[in-house]
């Protein structure tokens, strides 16, 4: 992890220090000025070499195969339409067309346990997130087949989406404007449909936690989150977190989004 330019320049220090014990102790002294433009150098390396190991590490973790990311990613690789063949000379499977606009899965949640790897899947259609057709998943599904390791079972899905159903009150400062702080927060809720992670878990306070992210919103009052799923009569509670059945999720129409400025707060 790259080091602030403060700790690359103590330790310049400590060691010219011991080094040359003669040094002017002068804040001014043209060595601590040297000791300054070497440490923004080395920091600037530092920081490069941390986003060059993020970027390999990521690489690795995208192409190794059977790992959670290998899956996501091979998922979204789909095409659908495509045939997917096979090389018998480089021993690779492929698509003779790269067709972006026929990779139709966009939302992919992996859970697995010992040869056995289970997908649920959505696509983003007219910008909302809705199942796949039976021809869809059907072709969906070979492809899963094919590409999956020897001696690993799949189960494939897609069903209507599980209903988050919520009430909210942003505390916002008065120095920003309710309308838009109200709406950004609308647009950071919407958002976050499509910010789940792998395993289709819905988290609690990471759905706090986008609200807070929006530009003058100081503190927020989660007053109701419940869950239903499309097998579901009745919504359910969300206390910390719960798995969503399809894999994504829909709002309900009856969620309340509140924005009120913090000189609103009870004490």
């Amino acid at each position: 992890m790259a080091r602030t330019i403060k700790e690359i320049q103590q330790s310049i220090t400590e060691a010219l220090q011991s080094a040359a014990r003669q040094l002017t102790a002068s804040a001014t002294a043209e060595w601590r000025l040297w000791a300054n433009t070497i440490s923004t150098a080395i920091r600037s390396f530092e920081t490069l070499h941390d986003e060059f190991r993020r970027e390999i590490d990521d690489k690795v973790a995208r192409n190794a195969p059977g790992t959670l990311r290998w899956c996501i990613e091979t998922a979204k690789r789909f095409q659908n339409g495509h045939e997917y063949k096979f090389n018998a000379e480089t021993l690779e499977m492929y698509y003779e067309t790269d067709d972006p606009a026929s990779r139709i899965v966009s939302v992919v949640s992996v859970t697995t346990a010992p040869k056995l790897v289970n997908f649920k899947v959505a696509k983003l259609e007219n910008d909302r997130i809705t199942r796949l057709t039976e021809d869809e998943l059907h072709n969906f599904s070979g492809y899963i087949s094919r590409v999956m390791q020897a001696g690993t079972q799949a189960t494939v899905i897609s069903t209507n989406a599980d209903l988050i159903r919520y009430e909210a009150v942003v505390y916002f400062d008065p120095s920003y404007p309710a309308t838009a702080v109200r709406e950004q927060a609308l647009v950071a809720a919407d958002d976050f449909r499509t910010l789940l992670d792998f395993n289709s878990m819905f988290y609690r306070q990471r759905f706090i936690d986008c609200l807070m992210d929006v530009e003058g919103v100081v503190t927020v009052d989660l007053v109701r989150l419940e869950r239903k799923s499309s097998q579901s009569d009745e919504y359910t509670a969300i206390d910390k977190a719960t798995e969503l059945a399809s894999g994504y999720f829909d709002y309900g129409s009856d969620c309340i989004l509140t924005a009120r400025t913090i000189n609103d707060m009870e004490s």
